[in-house]
C-alpha cells in the first residue's frame, strides 16, 4: 500500500514528504492510520543523528489513531479500534517482569522487540525505510506495529490530546510514579518542556511540596507554574542553582529530581545529584547527550550515592510505566478534569508543515505542536 511520510534521508536536514509502501500486517502486528502524532524532542535527537538509526526513517512517535488490518494471531486489538501507539509494551503479563508488575520489562515481549524485524516500508528506490526515536515512525499516514505496542482507548478522547499521552505523559507524570514520590517530600524538575511538565504534574499529583521547576526560559517557567510548580528556578538568574534547591529544601536538598532538560550532559547529571537529599532518588528521562562516554558516566553515577549517603539513580525507558492500564487511566484523569493536556498543545499543522512544526520545537516556541492527518 502507498502512503505519505515526512523522511529523514541525512542527519539535520529538513525532512522529505515522500509516498512510500508499507506491506500488510505479519503476524503479531496492526496497520493503523494515523490521527495525530506530537513532535517530540526524542523526534529531533533521532533525526539529528544523536542517537542510533538508519537511514532513511521515519520519526514521530508519539502518536494515536485507528486499527484498520490486524496480521494473524492479533486477538487483543481489533479493526476499528482507537489506539495510542507506543514505544514500549504491554508485556505478556506472564513473565516475572509481568508478574512484578513491570511490563515495561517483560522479557517475552521486550519493548523494542519490533525495532529488530525488517521495517515492512521502502522507499521508491526499493531502500527499506527505518523508524527513528523508536518503532512507531508515527510521521506519516499509516504506522505498522506489534499488537504489543499498542492500547486502545475511549472513542471520546481528543486524538489530539490522546497522542501527548503516547510519550509525553507515560514518560513524565510516569517517572513520578515510578520514582516513588510520597505526599509531602520535595522535587525539582529539570528541564520545563512537555515531559518536564508532565513530571512536574506527576509530582503534584502525588502530593510533593515544594514542586521546582529549573529552566533557562521564563516563558517555559511560567508553563510550569500553571501545571504545578510551587518554585520556579531560572538558571540564567541565580548564581548557585544547587544552592537555591537547597534553600527552597530546608537545607537538605530535593527528594527527587527528574532530569529532563534536552541537552542532558554528565555535567547536569552530576548537578542534579548534588541538588538531591541524601536519601534521594534522581531520575534521568531525557536523551539528550547519550554518548558513550555518558553511559558509562551513568553506570558511575548509579552506584555514587556518595559516602554516607543512600542516593538513587533511575533512568527508566518511557517513566516505566504499566501502559495496558496507565494510559486508559491518564485518559479517565483528563476526562474528569485531574490531567492537563490541552494548554500543552501550540499548534496543530499538516504533514507538508512538519518541518515548520519542528522548527517551533527547537526554538522552544512551542511545548507540543501536533501533526493532524
Amino acid at each position: 500500500m502507498k502512503m505519505r511520510a515526512a523522511v529523514c534521508n541525512k542527519h539535520g536536514k529538513p525532512l522529505e514528504i515522500e509516498e512510500i509502501d508499507v506491506i500488510d500486517p505479519r503476524p503479531g502486528e496492526v496497520l493503523v492510520k494515523v490521527d495525530a502524532t506530537a513532535v517530540c524532542q526524542s523526534d529531533l535527537h533521532g533525526i539529528d543523528g544523536d542517537v542510533p538509526g538508519k537511514l532513511p526513517g521515519i520519526a514521530g512517535h508519539e502518536t494515536a489513531g485507528h486499527a484498520i488490518k490486524t496480521g494473524e494471531g492479533v486477538h487483543r486489538i481489533k479493526v476499528g479500534d482507537y489506539v495510542c501507539c507506543t514505544t514500549t509494551t504491554v508485556g505478556c503479563g506472564f513473565c516475572d517482569e509481568c508478574l512484578a508488575g513491570r511490563r515495561s520489562n517483560c522479557t517475552i515481549h521486550p519493548m523494542m522487540e519490533q525495532a529488530m524485524r525488517q521495517p515492512g516500508r521502502s522507499n521508491s528506490k526499493g531502500e527499506p525505510v527505518s523508524t527513528l526515536a523508536g518503532k512507531v515512525g508515527g510521521f506519516a499516514e499509516y504506522v505498522l506495529l506489534d499488537e504489543y505496542a499498542l492500547v486502545k482507548i475511549d472513542e471520546s478522547m481528543p486524538v489530539d490530546k490522546a497522542c501527548l499521552i503516547s510519550c509525553a505523559v507515560i514518560s513524565g507524570f510516569g517517572s513520578a510514579i515510578t520514582a516513588g514520590v510520597k505526599p509531602f517530600s520535595s522535587a525539582a524538575i529539570i528541564g520545563t518542556g512537555s515531559v518536564g511538565i508532565n513530571a512536574i504534574q506527576g509530582t503534584t499529583f502525588l502530593g510533593a511540596c515544594p514542586v521546582i521547576a529549573v529552566d533557562m526560559l521564563d516563558s517555559r517557567l511560567e508553563a510550569a507554574k500553571r501545571f504545578g510548580a510551587t518554585h520556579m528556578i531560572n538558571v540564567n538568574e541565580v548564581p548557585d542553582t544547587i544552592q537555591a534547591v537547597k534553600d527552597l529544601t530546608g537545607g537538605k536538598g530535593a527528594d527527587y529530581v527528574f532530569i529532563t532538560a534536552t541537552t542532558a550532559s554528565n555535567a547536569l547529571s552530576k548537578q542534579a545529584i548534588e541538588m538531591s537529599s541524601p536519601n534521594g532518588v534522581i531520575c534521568r528521562i531525557s536523551l539528550g547527550g547519550m554518548t558513550p562516554e555518558t553511559m558509562q558516566d551513568i553506570e558511575w553515577m548509579r552506584g555514587l550515592a556518595g559516602f554516607g549517603t543512600s542516593r538513587k539513580f533511575i533512568s527508566p525507558m518511557m517513566g516505566g510505566s504499566n501502559i495496558i492500564q496507565d494510559i486508559p487511566n491518564y485518559v479517565k484523569m483528563y476526562q474528569a478534569g485531574r490531567l492537563q493536556l490541552d494548554s500543552l498543545v501550540t499548534g496543530h499543522y499538516p504533514l507538508d508543515k512538519i518541518n515548520e512544526a519542528i522548527e517551533k520545537l527547537r526554538s522552544a516556541e512551542a511545548l507540543r505542536s501536533i501533526i493532524m492527518m
